[in-house]
This record gives C-alpha cells, sequence and structure tokens, in this order.
C-alpha cells in the first residue's frame, strides 16, 4: 500500500488596511469599539490576526 501525501500549497497572505470614520457617544470607548471590532472580524471571517494600529479622534463643529 502507498503511503497517502498531502500537497500543502503555499497560501497567500496578504494586509489589508481600512480607514474607518464612525459617530460614538460620548459614554461609548473608541478603544473598546476598535477591539470588539477585531474580535468580530476574527471570529466572523477567520481572520488570522487583527489590530488597532491608529485612533484619531476628532471634534465636530
Amino acid at each position: 500500500m502507498r503511503p497517502i501525501y498531502r500537497t500543502i500549497r503555499m497560501m497567500k497572505n496578504i494586509d489589508v488596511y481600512l480607514k474607518i470614520e464612525l459617530d460614538l457617544d460620548d459614554s461609548e470607548n473608541p478603544q473598546r469599539f476598535a477591539e470588539e471590532l477585531c474580535r468580530i472580524l476574527k471570529k466572523v471571517y477567520g481572520v488570522r490576526k487583527a489590530e488597532v494600529s491608529n485612533l484619531l479622534e476628532h471634534t465636530v463643529e
């Protein structure tokens, strides 16, 4: 009987940079929202790594 070999193909590894603008209430924490978004991306879409690299707060006049 011949041994069964698996062929392991090279998978693409890509980085996707997103810019998301949203309105939050004063009571909501932007860092917590961003961490929750990363958690959802990992869970729902099978993202291997998601991180928050920068948060910019703008005041609306």
